[in-house]
């Protein structure tokens, strides 16, 4: 394989970019549906309008990222013999964790911290668009 040019590195930035955007998108979706969410019921509405909106959100982000790289991989093995058989297949980058876990399985730990933090903080449940009783 030869070393890396200028023009490889410039291709590596922007899809670092594009990664990046798609990342900011994932978390604008996710939190749009938080602010949708009646301020007096935040863990209630989580199951039903959260979690949802957070599988989706990512899921998209990360086919939409994964597709982002084939170009990327085209320029890093052109010339090589992998070149004819690298190919991205973006939905197998989707709907799990770096570690395996899938991203349901996340967001509903993300929910079970919510419920155990927002329980310790306020045992009254008096939630707020500040959070857990404004603090």
């Amino acid at each position: 394989m030869t070393a890396p040019t200028a023009e490889r590195t410039e291709i590596g930035h922007e899809h670092q970019d594009a990664t990046q955007a798609a990342v900011r998108r994932a978390a604008n979706e996710v939190q749009q549906a938080w602010r949708e969410v009646a301020p007096d019921r935040p863990l209630a509405a989580y199951p039903s309008a959260i979690l949802p909106v957070f599988v989706a959100a990512i899921t998209t982000g990360q086919i939409y990222a994964a597709a982002l790289a084939q170009p990327f991989v085209d320029e890093a093995l052109s010339g090589t013999n992998e070149s004819a058989v690298a190919s991205v297949l973006p939905a197998s980058y989707s709907g799990v964790t770096a570690g395996g876990m899938s991203l349901e399985w996340l967001g509903n730990a993300l929910f079970g911290w919510l419920q155990d933090t927002c329980g310790r903080a306020c045992p009254q449940r008096t939630h707020t668009r500040r959070g857990c009783g404004g603090h």
